[in-house]
């Protein structure tokens, strides 16, 4: 549950916007875009950049992908926004004409959108792992059924049983013997050079 809130200002005036969050019963710290922020950051739940949208779309992407808390944009551009809108990278937009009870379900659907994103992120970086650790095994797969002739469920499993015998994972005995291959391998290239 999201209760302080750090409002960032370019050049949108902070007290409206201050007074606005207020009136929902969150607390508020300010800074402007120059001022350091990493000294507030452990004192507050969510971040609000208040900025024109030409402003947040250069600063915003950099803010989203290192802060480790919902990021918003409070929109205060009455025009209509530019089609660009739907590239921002927030977990919610506020704007001045939103009451106490939109602006708390802003934030509550914000705090949800990030814990997804970060719980995707969790599971992206894990499948990368996965797919590389694959590589690895694959590839040695594929030498052993060329040194030692075996099919390639002989292969798998004669990893895994080195693994086991060895007391480590499928993966870095697979790394070793694709390693080892190689520097047998790119040896005798180079002292043909």
């Amino acid at each position: 549950m999201i209760h302080s809130i750090l409002i960032i200002t370019e050049s949108l005036p902070v007290q409206p916007i201050a007074e606005s969050l207020q009136s929902a019963a969150y607390s508020v710290t300010h800074v402007t875009m120059k001022e350091e922020t990493a000294k507030y950051m452990a004192e507050v739940q969510a971040i609000v950049v208040a900025a024109p949208f030409a402003s947040f779309s250069t600063i915003g992407r950099p803010l989203y992908e290192r802060c480790d808390m919902p990021l918003f944009w409070w929109c205060g551009e009455q025009q209509s926004l530019p089609d660009a809108a739907a590239a921002i990278t927030c977990d919610g937009l506020l704007f001045p004409t939103m009451n106490s009870q939109q602006i708390k379900w802003t934030f509550q659907v914000g705090a949800t959108h990030y814990a997804q994103r970060l719980q995707f992120e969790q599971e992206r970086r894990y499948l990368q792992l996965r797919l590389e650790e694959r590589k690895w095994i694959d590839q040695a797969k594929r030498i052993l059924c060329e040194l030692k002739k075996f099919s390639e469920d002989e292969a798998y499993s004669f990893l895994r049983q080195q693994a086991m015998n060895e007391r480590k994972k499928m993966v870095d005995v697979a790394r070793s013997i694709v390693n080892v291959y190689r520097l047998i391998h790119d040896e005798p290239a180079k002292r043909g050079k």
